[in-house]
């Protein structure tokens, strides 16, 4: 999106406000005490653009990028145990502990579902399909095996059972100001969804308890 230029005289106005705070927050920034990385994984090609731990094994973890891998690793030895290959960008990516599979956002409007104890690097367990836009998060509901939600930049909120490849329901954006903005972030604490975009704002929804998995128990 092109950003409008500013007249001569704002950002000279500008300029004069903000060079004092800069000039400070340098100095600060000299007292900060930095640290190196313990440790470097190499083995994508191309940006990385999700990661994630394993929340069983706290020595693996799990990246997606451009290249269009699922990657699996081991943080002790450094090594790329599992490569996972599809034929689009993964956007982001999200473990369950629940069900023990990946969920990944892609560029071509999908989520897909890994089982990354399987192998066979090519086999995708689930394509989950109903979005317009790029799905650009995911993220498994806490305290449940089959429920996940997916943000995309068609503005829209998708929960899903993964028993179905038809979403349950569909969050629309509730103000103006967010109506056909992008989704760019999103997260599932107990009964609330929580998405960012590109309009600024942060949007919360409530997941009725009706789709948790103790709710499914207890009418058994």
């Amino acid at each position: 999106m092109a950003v409008p230029k500013q007249s001569e005289d704002s950002q000279l106005e500008e300029s004069a406000v903000s060079a004092p705070a800069a000039k400070k927050r340098k100095n600060v920034n000299a007292d900060i005490m930095t640290k190196a990385a313990i440790g470097t994984l190499n083995g994508h090609v191309g940006p990385v653009t999700s990661v994630c731990f394993n929340a069983d094994q706290e020595s693996q973890i799990f990246s997606g990028g451009w290249d269009h891998s699922v990657r699996t690793w081991d943080v002790a030895s450094g090594v790329n145990v599992m490569t996972n290959l599809c034929d689009k960008v993964i956007l982001d990516i999200d473990y369950s502990a629940h069900s023990r599979l990946i969920a990944t956002g892609h560029a071509d409007r999908s989520v897909r579902l890994w089982d990354p104890r399987s192998d066979d690097s090519t086999v995708v367990k689930m394509r989950l399909s109903s979005h317009k836009g790029f799905v650009s998060s995911v993220a498994w509901a806490p305290n449940s095996a089959y429920m996940l939600a997916s943000a995309s930049h068609d503005s829209t909120i998708k929960v899903w059972d993964i028993r179905s490849r038809t979403p349950l329901y569909t969050v629309y954006a509730a103000s103006d100001k967010d109506k056909g903005k992008k989704l760019l972030g999103l997260d599932w604490h107990k009964s609330l969804l929580l998405a960012g975009g590109e309009s600024g704002s942060l949007r919360i929804h409530s997941v009725n308890s009706q789709y948790s998995d103790d709710q499914e128990q207890t009418s058994a």
